[in-house]
């Protein structure tokens, strides 16, 4: 069953921002119950979860991100990404939200980032519960960008932001 659509300015005023190294992260919680982590992928922002955000706060309280660089947060130039700073990023957060335990949900990139969290988990400050992956490279040593996503992550300053 499809949920109801949340355009972006709905999804935006359950928001906020907090500071990660000088930069402007967007976050928010929706709903109550037990931590759900919505985490999206590449080149997109927590808006991929608008169409099942309602059904889900109904049963969860949903956390959701937008990964440095994407969506409503900020997007430094000339700066180096990873896998471990995103993973910093939501460290940061849960921390902020005193959540202690967390079932995640991660679609695309975000595959790569739980990965990285996994790998590293006696670094976290939080039990993970449980993880679904949806779409994403669980090999990275085998992995093939198509070429949209090859020409969307070097973006010359040309075609725009």
């Amino acid at each position: 069953m499809k949920g109801k659509f949340i355009n972006a300015t709905a999804m935006k005023e359950f928001g906020n921002f907090y500071d990660y190294n000088g930069n402007s992260i967007f976050y928010g919680t929706l709903g109550d119950g037990e931590p759900l982590l919505l985490l999206h992928g590449y080149p997109f922002n927590s808006y991929d979860w608008n169409w099942v955000i309602e059904d889900l706060s109904k049963q969860y309280r949903l956390v959701f991100i937008d990964f440095l660089g994407m969506g409503f947060s900020d997007k430094p130039k000339n700066h180096t990404y990873s896998f471990e700073e995103y993973v910093e990023t939501i460290k940061t957060l849960l921390n902020k939200l005193k959540i202690k335990k967390i079932r995640i949900l991660a679609h695309d990139l975000a595959v790569s980032v739980v990965e990285e969290m996994l790998g590293n988990i006696d670094s976290l400050d939080f039990e993970i519960l449980s993880v679904a992956f949806m779409n994403g490279g669980l090999f990275t040593d085998v992995y093939q960008p198509r070429m949209i996503q090859r020409l969307l992550s070097q973006t010359p300053n040309f075609i725009g932001k």
